[in-house]
């Protein structure tokens, strides 16, 4: 060893690496929380500990879950029927409808406050750029294709690090509409 290693052999380098890629799926993971109940010996009267905090009250949906929901929907454009057979091969029995219902509540609940504050953030640009896009809608209250508006309001090419975009549904294309968005801007 000292003959190939030694004063006159061989030098170490820094290692050649191999790399491969490996794909590991997703899983589900259920967390389980065991809440305390006590029972007076005396009467019926009853003590349960509090239940730890839901992302949704009354759900089961958690931040990781809905997160992967609105993921697929939105990001990757998956309809939540396909959403729902990928669950199912997980072996997590999750509705359409419950998706559907917890991505609206989730944008209530959390997704209008940060709307909410962009909005407000939009008022500290020099320069707001606004359109509306027509679209038809089935499910507002009005018959089957009726015209409706998709107002565009954002901060424009002159902020590259931090633009803002945000959308407006209307049923209208008013003028009253983008007054009503941008009151209070000069």
């Amino acid at each position: 060893m000292e003959i190939e290693f030694g004063v006159n052999g061989w030098k170490q380098l820094p290692d050649a690496i191999s790399k491969k890629y490996h794909f590991v799926p997703a899983r589900v993971e259920v967390e389980e929380h065991h809440i305390g109940v006590y029972a007076s010996k005396t009467d019926e009267h009853m003590v349960k500990a509090d239940h730890p905090k839901a992302l949704l009250h009354g759900s089961l949906v958690s931040p990781s879950l809905g997160a992967a929901i609105i993921n697929g929907k939105y990001v990757n454009a998956v309809p939540l029927y396909r959403l729902e057979q990928e669950f199912q091969r997980y072996g997590l029995q999750i509705t359409r409808q419950n998706m559907a219902n917890w991505c609206i509540r989730l944008a209530e609940e959390y997704l209008s406050i940060l709307y909410d504050h962009l909005h407000e953030e939009l008022y500290f640009y020099h320069v707001i750029q606004a359109d509306e896009t027509p679209l038809l809608v089935n499910h507002d209250g009005r018959k089957a294709g009726s015209k409706s508006w998709m107002w565009v309001y954002r901060s424009g090419h002159l902020y590259q690090d931090r633009q803002i975009v945000l959308y407006e549904y209307q049923q209208t294309r008013n003028a009253s509409h983008p007054r009503e968005f941008l009151k209070g801007y000069d």
